[in-house]
């Protein structure tokens, strides 16, 4: 079967080329995953820590992860910077509340098609979409798999912070557990909220605008 007609018969989707720039932020952004995780690992073993030793090593290990956590995000700017493109769709991005330039490049970094989507592809492609666990005639919970599991990470701690002070998604979170939801549960709702909205404002191409009252 030639290419045209595998074409016309199964339409495949598009693949998305990745340009050298997005490919060389791609690999920070997995740098700083992984530095990510060693803070955290690090700020735990804080807690339990006693010997004065042992203390003084987890904190120069956490000032040299901050500081280079802080490097990778000036290279990721840097090169933000330089390309209009992608500076323009991270300006839109930022304009929405509650998310900051360093969660701006991370969306566009692990998830380049968006604008591109329905709500329901940028949802499921970030792995947000709710899945029902269903056996038989038995409705078990929903839950959620696959999807771009370093977009999740760079957004579940920014989220929690903008669910404290961010009043619009405090509220839907609290209104949320208050219907019975887990915390978690709640938070990815509101991950996935985020992800819609921001593929809708880059489609239009348009920053984000309150609702009037």
């Amino acid at each position: 079967m030639t290419l045209a007609r595998y074409g016309r018969a199964f339409q495949p989707e598009p693949t998305l080329i990745v340009s050298q720039a997005l490919d060389e932020m791609k690999q920070l952004a997995a740098a700083r995953d992984a530095l990510m995780k060693i803070k955290v690992a690090t700020q735990t073993r804080q807690q339990t820590a006693e010997l004065p030793l042992i203390k003084r090593q987890l904190a120069k290990t956490l000032a040299l992860t901050e500081a280079q956590i802080k490097a990778i995000d000036a290279e990721i700017a840097k090169r933000a910077d330089k390309d209009p493109a992608f500076k323009r769709r991270a300006e839109i991005l930022d304009s929405i509340p509650a998310v900051a330039p360093i969660t701006a490049h991370a969306m566009l970094i692990h998830m380049p098609e968006l604008g591109t989507l329905s709500p329901a592809q940028a949802a499921s492609l970030a792995g947000l979409a709710p899945v029902p666990r269903d056996s038989g005639s038995k409705n078990g919970k929903r839950f959620i798999r696959g999807g771009r599991a370093l977009l999740r990470r760079a957004l579940y701690m920014p989220m929690v912070s903008a669910i404290r002070w961010n009043p619009d998604l405090g509220a839907k979170y609290q209104a949320m557990v208050a219907a019975g939801k887990p915390k978690k549960l709640a938070i990815v709702a509101i991950m996935r909220k985020l992800i819609i909205l921001a593929n809708a404002l880059l489609r239009d191409n348009r920053s984000w605008t309150p609702k009037p009252a």
